[in-house]
């Protein structure tokens, strides 16, 4: 199975914001930003929306706690989409910055799921999440041996896992930045996964 290929395969670069919403009276107004800005996945364990039921399984978290930086909660650069297990994992606790650091760096996934931590931080965050609990290692090796299978034998199957949300459920960034009190980086619009896709860019699966 080739890398790119790989479900859990940690960005090898820090995370570029391109959109930049601004002045929401409370910060879950973002929402929709923010899953179009990570593609719809976990910052922290790279599970995937369409992996599971997303209205249950998906929250916002704060990277500089809301108790230890009460100034920030509606600041959209310390706001990161996070899948539920992870988010009440980290509670107040303060991990490298996915917008400064490669979390490529710090983590790696093998192939049986086992997950490990490469630099001290990297260890930290996954003691603190759990992210190599039985349940969690299991997870991972599970859904790495099914796309490895899909990709060999069901392309459909294998888009359909890898792949970006269906039309229906990509965020009309245009239509939010219409309304939005201020963007700080109007340009992001275009670069939205709905508009790409309706220009026949948004890749198939990533």
């Amino acid at each position: 199975m080739a890398q790119s290929q790989f479900p859990f395969e940690y960005p090898g670069e820090p995370h570029r914001r391109k959109h930049g919403p601004a002045g929401y009276s409370h910060y879950t107004k973002y929402r929709e930003w923010l899953r179009d800005e990570f593609e719809f996945r976990c910052v922290y364990c790279l599970r995937r929306e369409t992996w599971e039921m997303r209205e249950a399984s998906w929250e916002i978290d704060h990277f500089w706690p809301r108790a230890i930086r009460p100034d920030r909660a509606l600041e959209y650069d310390n706001l990161i989409y996070a899948c539920r297990r992870c988010n009440n994992c980290k509670r107040s606790h303060v991990f490298p910055n996915p917008c400064r650091h490669a979390y490529d760096k710090h983590l790696r996934v093998d192939q049986d799921g086992a997950i490990r931590g490469v630099t001290r931080h990297g260890r930290r965050m996954i003691r603190l999440l759990k992210l190599d609990s039985p349940s969690a290692r299991h997870y991972r090796e599970a859904k790495i041996r099914s796309v490895r299978s899909l990709a060999q034998t069901d392309p459909r199957g294998y888009v359909l896992v890898m792949g970006y949300p269906c039309d229906d459920e990509l965020p009309d960034i245009g239509a939010l930045h219409a309304k939005v009190p201020r963007n700080t980086r109007p340009a992001g619009v275009a670069q939205s996964c709905l508009a790409r896709r309706s220009r026949g860019e948004l890749p198939e699966t990533y």
